[in-house]
């Protein structure tokens, strides 16, 4: 008796599905094809990031090796176009170099500009806009030293991550503008912070040395390693 129930159960079972099946055969042949097509999309979008990124990675080199050989003019107009229209990961990275190749052939305010882009776009991260704002600060060191406390201000947070190279500019730009007592202080306290890398701390008591020369009193100008 069991074994008819059984079999009874399996009809019905089999005259549901075959009943779904004709109700929604179609929808579910859609929803197939519609998986199908997206795991074919997707597999096909990646292989093309991966061709523009090639693409972009050789156009990259390509404009570095016009940098090498002394063609300044040259790199910064290919790395601006990169900037514009490069992958994600190239983006930053070019217009950063395009800056760098418009200071190295002495166009300062173009550079400073192009720097300045960079720490604005916020869809760059964070580390790579302070880099921007430490690049144009130190270029602005020479012919505005009023700017370069001011544009640096974020950056001297005690966590901030680029904190020591912006008290640096700061004091050089003090140093500049002939403010010897806030080019002072700024060298003592970057002298006296243990977390100051070696060679900047070395530079710190170099100038120290500087200003006590020049009549500043300065706290301390033996060398710390």
């Amino acid at each position: 008796m069991s074994d008819i129930f059984s079999e009874i159960d399996e009809d019905l079972r089999r005259d549901r599905l075959k009943s779904v099946w004709q109700r929604y055969q179609w929808l579910i042949v859609g929803v197939v094809a519609l998986f199908i097509a997206a795991v074919g999309g997707w597999r096909g979008y990646s292989a093309w990031r991966a061709s523009q990124a090639d693409t972009f990675g050789d156009r990259y080199l390509a404009a570095i090796s016009l940098a090498e050989a002394g063609k300044s003019d040259d790199a910064a107009a290919a790395l601006a176009a990169l900037s514009r229209t490069g992958a994600p990961g190239y983006t930053a990275l070019a217009a950063l170099r395009e800056a760098g190749e418009l200071a190295a052939a002495g166009k300062v305010t173009e550079a400073v500009a192009a720097f300045d882009r960079v720490a604005a776009n916020t869809s760059q991260r964070q580390s790579l806009r302070d880099v921007a704002k430490i690049r144009a600060a130190f270029l602005l060191i020479d012919t505005a030293p009023a700017d370069v406390a001011p544009r640096l201000l974020p950056l001297l947070t005690p966590a901030g991550s680029f904190r020591h190279m912006a008290r640096e500019a700061v004091g050089l730009a003090a140093y500049k503008r002939a403010d010897l007592a806030t080019a002072r202080t700024t060298f003592e306290t970057l002298v006296s912070d243990p977390e100051v890398p070696a060679d900047l701390r070395n530079r710190a008591n170099l100038l120290l040395t500087l200003l006590a020369g020049e009549g500043a009193s300065a706290a301390s100008v033996e060398t710390k390693q």
